[in-house]
């Protein structure tokens, strides 16, 4: 009896040992999807939190989540070669399972070997199992977008502001934060300690790219400015934030604080718009880059909307007037041609800013732009 459960023992053990890698790792992963446990990336020279997305978890919209889960990366658009990224094999609140390369992972379990039990040794003790984890509500997906301050807002009249720039304590010609400077709050508002204004920039009269109508003027936040003391006639007042160099005679508007954190949500109906204008009126605009539409709140555009750039492809022009109806069908598949998505950060009435999120071409004023419904 003794012989024969020696034997046992050996023999299972010489099992454990032949179970192939493959099979113990993709049990292993499977393990840690549902455990939620984490593994870690290093970055490499040219990766975005976009494309390791699609990488890992064949999804790129997932990167809002790898942002969160490294607050210690600031910006989400610049990550260093050699820093290491902490990753959930699972997102929460999405089907996106991350498909790790082998090289990332875990290393698996040492051999067991088996050893001869004294036949008077105790009896097993059993092993208790610990109940399934609790499932994790369903999350909504959200973006942190921390410039959420500095981006613009196009209305249909120039804005005269609430005060204006007199200058900085000391003459400076640009004035950066951290300076002094004195305010002119104009009537009937009345200066408070405490009170915080956007320096704004504005443009001179936008015209629409497409239809040469006059769409409004583009107003550039470059600054935050906090009032510290009320004198007579003027006030006193300290750069909390600057995003560009802030010169006398820049106006000011109340500081209202906008959610950085967006929800991503689809369209509710089809749209079609234009890109106006690109920040800082540059003629081409890329990734990352600010861009404003002719879409807004009127439109049923709200913040976290997707929508798809797209034109017309060339190749169209060969089959038109062809009266077949393989050449109709060809056209109307044709017709239009994705080349980027831009995300709304914000929406005013009739317009909306936006962030390229992806773009295969330089884009310009007066692409084209429709939403992204879940219809």
């Amino acid at each position: 009896m003794k012989r024969a459960h020696f034997v046992w023992l050996v023999t299972s053990a010489l099992l454990l040992v032949a179970t192939p890698y493959t099979s113990l790792w993709a049990e292993q992963q499977a393990s840690s999807a549902d455990d939620r446990e984490t593994f870690t990336y290093t970055v490499k020279k040219g990766d975005t939190l976009w494309g390791i997305s699609e990488m890992l978890y064949r999804d790129p919209w997932v990167w809002p989540k790898v942002w969160q889960w490294n607050p210690t990366i600031t910006n989400p658009h610049w990550i260093s070669p050699g820093a290491e990224l902490r990753l959930y094999y699972r997102v929460p609140g999405t089907t996106a399972v991350a498909v790790v390369p082998r090289e990332l992972a875990p290393q698996p379990p040492p051999a067991v070997t088996a050893t001869a039990v004294p036949a008077a040794g105790p009896p097993p003790v059993p092993v208790s199992v610990s109940p399934p984890p609790v499932p994790l509500p369903p999350m909504v997906p959200t973006l942190v977008f921390r410039e959420i301050d500095q981006v613009g807002f196009i209305t249909p009249l120039k804005p005269q502001g609430e005060g204006v720039v007199l200058g900085e304590m000391h003459d400076k010609v640009l004035i950066a934060q951290d300076d002094e400077i004195f305010l002119h709050i104009r009537p009937p508002r009345e200066a408070a300690v405490g009170d915080r204004y956007f320096v704004i920039r504005t443009s001179d009269l936008i015209r629409h790219p497409l239809t040469n109508r006059e769409v409004g003027y583009l107003n550039t936040p470059i600054g935050v400015v906090e009032i510290t003391e009320v004198l007579p006639d003027v006030a006193k007042a300290t750069v909390n934030r600057s995003y560009g160099a802030i010169a006398k005679g820049d106006r000011l508007m109340p500081y209202r604080k906008r959610s950085d954190e967006i929800v991503l949500q689809d369209g509710t109906e089809p749209k079609e718009g234009s890109i106006i204008v690109a920040k800082g009126q540059v003629a081409l605009a890329g990734d990352h880059q600010i861009v404003f539409i002719d879409l807004g709140e009127d439109d049923n555009v709200k913040a976290g909307n997707r929508l798809e750039i797209f034109r017309e492809p060339r190749v169209r022009s060969y089959y038109e007037g062809q009266a077949s109806r393989v050449g109709e069908e060809l056209v109307a598949s044709l017709m239009f041609e994705p080349v980027g998505e831009i995300l709304v950060l914000s929406a005013e009435k009739k317009t909306a800013a936006a962030i390229v999120t992806r773009a295969k071409i330089e884009l310009h004023p007066g692409e084209r732009v429709r939403t992204k419904t879940s219809r």
